[in-house]
């Protein structure tokens, strides 16, 4: 619902005052559907509201017949500036609290059933006396149960016998064995070992002397090829003898005389010429030459790089039979490493048998070793596993007869008071049926019921206070059911109550107060601050001198301050107190004194407040109830 602004003419003021008075109807509305703790001060509202539109009315319907026009215009000449008071929003925590109807009854309740059936020997409690755990209730007639504990203690002993005997002399037996075989595979291992480390030895050598023979007949080779090649050389040389016969003519006395030498080179070779011929020369026709007699000089090679011809073929006939003499060793070597060849590869034909038999020795080991290792660990084992699970059986039989004798002895599994008492001595108790029931009243616990959404801000452990006529305990939360209840649609709820049962009798109805929703370090503002339009929450804010409707998100709230979630920030100036003229845009100022303005009355209560705003209750604001 939004403020009312008194209009200046006749027919729009009486339409307003209609509007009013209309949605006056909705207040028994309100009342009804209304659910928050605070409903009391919403009536006190609602009242409050009534009073103010009745005012309201009175005064509108006097300004149209009294001459409300003219008194508008000369309103138009005061100062409208509306004094209000304001305050910035704070950062803090709210917590709301809500008060619930619980139950009281005992924190524990036990009907003692016998486990076992036969004749009751022995009683020793009567109702109402009081009992502590562990206590012996009654006992029924054990002779079956013992005798069937001594069977399974002789089970037990026989097991543990077979046990010792399975691994004790017969796994040391099996473990000599295995270490005799597998020491003798080691033996021939070694053995076969260094007979290929031996072999191995004398291939190398075989192999070492036939590469000394292999580097003999390599220098062979190059001897052969390198006499060859001075062969050729020298073959080379002896030709040159044959073919350098030369004859020249020449002035007498340019050559030496016959059987006279002289050196010249040719082609790069020095050769060592002797004169063999020098005879008259016939004629001479050169323009150069002088008179003097010429003479026609035959010569031909005595030495050409200092070897005669001697020489060279003496050198051709050693190296002829140098060479001879080297294939005929080159062709013993090849017979040599032919042989070594030979016997290398009946070497390599044995190492291969040796390994062979390495081989096979290894695998024989390893095949021993795995076969070990497999009776010795998996298979002994599960031996073990077998005779433990032997051993556990009898054991577990042994437990099982204790167990079933303990059965006969019936003792109390809480403290508490005897409540009832169903077996007698000398007359048979069945097993399934309550033989003695016991409460324990020393802490109570109340049972209560809440909404889904009050239950997910509950937490175990978190503290309640429990109030019975005017008395108040302490109490924690023990137990949050998260299954509804589908004929209520609720969700159960316990707390444990700091009171025994003779403060809290069983039965009896408590009312539980704990804290619910929460906002931790949250914006807040003054509660009466905030107004509605059709559910829509907004507030006045001070900006240059005027007011300003600023709409906000709203969270939880109490009585006197709510949590805006959006909209405003903490520098806005909010006002805090209500104005029949307060609008947007209307000028205001803070400070002062209001109480002398008549049309102020109210300002800052929730009577004037509630004239102009109403919140829109099917809105969830998430407020204070009860469930």
């Amino acid at each position: 619902m939004r403020h009312a602004k008194w209009p200046m003419g006749t027919h729009e003021g009486i339409r307003d005052i209609w509007r009013i008075l209309l949605s006056y109807r909705e207040v028994p509305k309100l009342i009804l559907i209304h659910r928050r703790s605070d409903g009391l001060n919403m009536l006190r509202k609602v009242c409050y509201r009534k009073q103010a539109l009745v005012l309201a009315a009175v005064l509108a319907v006097s300004a149209v017949f009294s001459g409300g026009g003219k008194e508008a215009a000369q309103e138009e000449d005061k100062d409208l500036t509306i004094p209000v008071e304001s305050a910035k929003p704070e950062l803090g925590d709210l917590t709301l609290e809500n008060s619930f109807i619980g139950t009281i009854s005992p924190e524990d309740t036990v009907s003692v059933m016998p486990l076992a059936a036969g004749v009751v020997t022995e009683t020793n409690f009567e109702v109402g006396d009081r009992v502590n755990a562990g206590d012996v209730l009654f006992k029924i007639d054990d002779s079956t149960a013992q005798l069937q504990l001594a069977a399974a203690k002789l089970g037990k002993a026989n097991a543990d016998i077979q046990a010792a005997s399975a691994l004790g002399p017969q796994q040391e037996l099996s473990l000599l064995s295995q270490q005799a075989a597998l020491d003798q595979l080691n033996n021939q291992i070694v053995s076969a070992a260094q007979g290929m480390d031996q072999t191995r030895d004398s291939k190398q050598d075989q192999e070492d002397q036939k590469k000394d023979l292999e580097d003999q007949k390599s220098d062979l080779n190059h001897s052969i090829n390198d006499s060859k090649d001075k062969i050729k050389n020298l073959e080379t040389l002896a030709a040159q003898f044959q073919s350098n016969t030369h004859s020249q003519t020449a002035p007498d006395g340019a050559l030496p005389n016959v059987g006279e030498t002289f050196n010249m080179d040719v082609n790069g070779t020095t050769f060592t010429f002797v004169v063999t011929e020098k005879s008259q020369a016939l004629s001479v026709t050169s323009p150069n030459i002088e008179d003097k007699s010429y003479y026609t000089y035959t010569y031909q090679p005595y030495k050409i790089a200092d070897m005669t011809s001697e020489d060279v073929s003496g050198a051709l006939t050693a190296l002829q039979s140098a060479i001879s003499t080297m294939e005929s060793a080159k062709g013993n070597l090849d017979t040599a490493l032919g042989s070594m060849d030979s016997a290398i590869r009946n070497i390599d034909n044995g190492l291969d048998s040796a390994q062979n038999t390495l081989d096979f020795l290894n695998k024989s080991k390893a095949t021993t070793e795995k076969s070990n290792a497999i009776q010795n660990g998996e298979l002994l084992e599960n031996t073990k596993g077998s005779l433990a699970i032997a051993g556990q059986s009898s054991q577990l039989n042994i437990e099982t007869a204790e167990l079933a004798l303990s059965y006969y002895t019936v003792t109390a599994p809480i403290s508490g008071v005897i409540e009832q008492k169903n077996v007698n001595v000398n007359e048979p108790a069945a097993n399934g049926y309550a033989a003695y029931v016991i409460s324990n009243k020393e802490s109570m616990v109340a049972t209560f019921n809440v909404s889904e959404d009050i239950m997910n801000t509950l937490r175990l452990g978190q503290k309640v206070s429990v109030e019975r006529n005017g008395t108040y305990y302490e109490g924690v939360l023990t137990e949050i059911n998260h299954s509804v209840d589908q004929r209520s649609g609720l969700f159960l709820v316990k707390a444990s109550v700091m009171a025994n049962g003779d403060k809290l009798s069983n039965g009896v109805s408590v009312k539980l107060s704990l804290d619910t929703y929460s906002a931790k370090q949250s914006m807040l503002i003054p509660y009466d601050a905030v107004y509605y339009d059709d559910g829509a929450a907004y507030v006045y804010i001070i900006r240059d001198g005027k007011a300003v409707k600023t709409p906000i998100e709203t969270g939880i709230f109490d009585d006197t301050r709510i949590v805006v979630v959006s909209g405003l920030t903490l520098e806005d100036e909010v006002i805090t107190t209500w104005s029949p003229q307060l609008a947007d845009g209307m000028p205001v100022k803070t400070g002062g004194n209001m109480s002398g303005n008549p049309e102020s009355a109210g300002t800052g209560s929730e009577a004037g407040k509630e004239v102009m705003s109403v919140p829109d209750l099917n809105t969830d604001t998430k407020g204070e109830g009860t469930e």
